[in-house]
């Protein structure tokens, strides 16, 4: 298991370890940035006070940040009862 990004056509290949690693919103939000999408940490930010899944020194696992995603766009597309 490699535990580097391997970079492609100038993109960044995620590894195991940068999907399973807590990562800052700075950090983060470059790993989403190389991968194609321009985020800002602030977003991000806002998103661990709206309760994105963050540890106790606000750090988020990719996986789990992407998970928390999809479910805040499920809430959005789904009427209210």
């Amino acid at each position: 298991m490699r535990k580097h990004a391997i970079r492609s056509a100038g993109r960044t290949k995620l590894t195991r370890k940068m999907v399973e690693t807590p990562m800052s919103a700075v950090q983060l939000a470059r790993l989403i940035s190389e991968a194609g999408k321009r985020i800002d940490p602030a977003i991000i930010r806002r998103h661990i006070k709206d309760g994105a899944p963050a540890d106790k020194r606000g750090r988020l696992r990719l996986a789990r940040y992407a998970a928390w995603l999809a479910g805040q766009v499920d809430k959005r597309r789904t009427p209210a009862k």
